[in-house]
């Protein structure tokens, strides 16, 4: 008779012991997906800050580029204003040139012309060396610009995605989490085991990886002070 009743005990404690093996492999996969998705809550937008940091950069390229270019304007506008009114004094030179009275008048004049002429040749240089940069570093835009906005179109895309999709993982990381904290309460020994294996784990984990604290939405029985262990 107590053969019979050690056998029935033994019995009763391995079904105790598969149920408990049973109860943390599905703990596990609840653990698994916890980190999955909390892995992707933290990839997924260092993988769009580095494409808004590209983007930040082609930004800066053509913004400095249009600097440029609207500083040459201001040049070449300056220029050609110094140009209209060393031409209005050349004009007056020429009227006045045809009023001169003598020959002293004359050279007097004449030499204003040649002053006036000679200062206006470089600047006319210097006016098309202008404008031929500026045509260079527009073209230099028009070939970036097209990247430029193809990128900030995939940026502006990937955020709106982004922020559902995140919006997604949290909602199924803290339905993970409360799956977690029902089966842990349900079952206090494995709250003591799984506490046991994560005070281990945790030490070697980044603070991405490491466990959450319990929902404070779920009430829970206090943890038993056992540490069963699994083989």
């Amino acid at each position: 008779m107590d053969q019979i009743m050690e056998n029935r005990e033994a019995d009763q404690q391995h079904q105790l012991y598969l149920r408990r093996i049973k109860s943390l492999k599905e703990l596990q996969k609840i653990d698994d997906r916890i980190y999955e998705k909390r892995q992707l809550l933290e990839i997924e937008p260092r993988e769009l800050e580095e494409k808004e940091a590209e983007l930040a950069q082609k930004q800066q390229d053509i913004e400095r580029y249009q600097d440029r270019i609207a500083h040459l304007r201001e040049q070449e506008a300056m220029l050609r204003r110094n140009m209209e009114e060393e031409s209005e004094r050349l004009r007056k030179s020429k009227d006045k040139l045809m009023d001169t009275q003598n020959e002293r008048e004359y050279n007097a004049v004449t030499r204003e012309i040649d002053t006036i002429e000679k200062m206006a040749q470089p600047r006319e240089v210097e006016r098309v060396t202008l404008l031929d940069e500026q045509r260079r570093i527009e073209s230099i835009i028009e070939e970036k610009e097209p990247d430029y906005l193809a990128l900030k179109a995939e940026v502006e895309e990937k955020r709106q995605s982004l922020s559902e999709k995140m919006a997604v993982l949290e909602k199924d990381l803290a339905l993970d989490n409360a799956r977690k904290n029902a089966r842990m309460c349900q079952n206090p020994s494995l709250s003591a085991t799984n506490s046991s294996a994560a005070a281990s784990n945790t030490l070697s984990l980044s603070p991405s990886r490491r466990p959450c604290a319990r929902a404070a939405t779920l009430p829970c029985r206090p943890r038993p002070s056992m540490n069963f262990c699994v083989a």
